[in-house]
């Protein structure tokens, strides 16, 4: 017998429940290209085998199909050769040829900045070329000095003590740089991965309205997000705004602050 394909199975599932493409974007914040590509079981136009997987786990959940099975079913995909060579030559292509563009316009006023400074530099060198003589100071040895006269302590007085002041001897308190993160899914469900000095601290789905996940660390804290337009995020009690568009993985690295 031979078994139904994940993407015939989402496929049919959803004329089923007479969903549109545009129904299930609304209520899944995947975008409709993905959505087909995972119906068409086109890996190539999917972002990645991670991405694809928390794709396909949320349709599958939205559609009430079982979210194991539904992998299982996709790990088949990827195991036959054509597939994932299409899948992990586009994936790799995607993610190590970025485009870079130059900005023209900020290279010509970079430019002319750099050449003003050299202007004023070099005029500022012309005008204090020769400068004015400046008279040698008076003779020392003209000077007379008034004589200091020693101090006489009474012989029943002591002399006053110094006295310390508290607060100068008090150590000062080391001044630590943190970064506190706030993230909220205001607008849907984000996958993340949040990690900082080499440990991962969330890997996984934050649904929407759910509390907010706090991280606060002393070291730069990495975050991938799977669906940048969906959420908010606050550093350090500021609020950053929307980082991307519904559906758009970002990657951000926050620093500490002082």
């Amino acid at each position: 017998m031979t078994s139904i394909g994940f993407g015939k199975k989402l496929k049919e599932q959803r004329l089923n429940m007479g969903l549109s493409i545009q129904d299930v974007v609304e209520k899944t914040n995947i975008k409709g290209k993905y959505i087909e590509a995972l119906e068409e079981e086109n890996l190539a136009v999917l972002p990645g085998k991670v991405y694809t997987k928390e794709f396909l786990r949320t349709y599958s959940r939205f559609l009430n199909l079982d979210v194991n099975e539904m992998l299982v079913e996709f790990n088949k995909t990827l195991a036959d050769g054509t597939t994932a060579k299409s899948f992990i030559k586009e994936s790799f292509r995607t993610q190590q040829n970025p485009t870079f563009r130059i900005n023209y316009a900020k290279l010509l006023r970079f430019t002319v900045l750099v050449l003003a400074v050299l202007v004023l530099f070099s005029v500022n060198k012309f005008w204090n070329k020769n400068p004015e003589p400046i008279a040698p100071p008076p003779d020392q040895a003209a000077i007379s000095q008034p004589e200091k006269e020693d101090p006489k302590i009474e012989p029943d007085k002591e002399p006053p003590k110094e006295t310390q002041n508290p607060q100068d001897s008090a150590p000062s308190a080391p001044v630590v740089d943190i970064v506190k993160l706030e993230i909220t899914a205001a607008r849907g469900d984000c996958w993340l991965e949040v990690v900082t000095g080499g440990k991962t601290l969330y890997y996984g789905t934050l649904k929407k309205d759910e509390e907010k996940l706090v991280f606060e660390s002393n070291e730069e804290i990495k975050v991938v997000f799977g669906n940048a337009g969906a959420v908010d995020v606050y550093v350090n009690g500021a609020p950053l705004g929307i980082l991307g568009e519904t559906s758009q993985v970002v990657r951000s690295t926050f620093a500490p602050e002082p």
